[in-house]
C-alpha cells in the first residue's frame, strides 16, 4: 500500500462507511484503472457476473477469454479471505493507524490471526516497494 492511501485513508476521518461507500473506495483505491482479469488483463466488460457472495456481498466475474474467477480483492492483501468491504476498509485503518491486532480483530470480527496475517502481507509489499525505489 502506498504512503498517499494511507494519508487518504487516515485524512478520511470517518470509523465506518456503508457497505457500498466501503465497495466504491476498495475499487478506487485497489483498481484506479479499474478492475481487469488478474490471468489475462481483460476489462470487466470482457468479464459477466459469475455470483455475488451471499456472506461478504462482493460481486464475483468470470472473464470471457480465459474463464479466470476474480473480484475487488484479486490481487490485494485480501485476495482469497471472506472478508466484506467494510471488515476490509476497518482493517486498512486500524493497521495504518498501529492497532494492536487483538484489539483490532475483535473490532472487526475476524480472528487474530487474520489481521496479523494481512498486516504481514503488508509490510512486506511495503518493504518491496522501498526495496525497489
Amino acid at each position: 500500500m502506498t504512503t498517499e492511501v494511507q494519508i487518504q485513508l487516515i485524512d478520511s476521518g470517518r470509523e465506518t462507511q456503508s457497505s457500498q461507500e466501503s465497495y466504491a473506495w476498495l475499487m478506487e483505491h485497489f483498481h484506479p484503472n479499474g478492475l481487469v482479469c488478474p490471468r489475462c488483463g481483460s476489462e470487466l466488460k470482457q468479464a459477466r457476473l459469475f455470483r455475488k457472495r451471499q456472506v461478504t456481498g462482493v460481486d464475483d466475474y468470470r472473464c470471457r477469454k480465459c474463464t479466470k474467477t476474480f473480484n475487488v480483492y484479486s490481487g490485494t492483501v485480501f485476495e482469497g479471505r471472506r472478508l466484506t468491504p467494510e471488515q476490509a476498509t476497518l482493517i486498512l485503518q486500524g493497521i495504518v493507524r498501529g492497532e494492536r491486532a487483538q484489539h483490532l480483530a475483535r473490532e472487526v470480527g475476524v480472528c487474530r490471526q487474520t489481521i496479523q496475517a494481512i498486516r504481514h502481507q503488508m509490510e512486506t509489499k511495503v518493504r518491496a516497494t522501498q526495496s525497489g525505489d
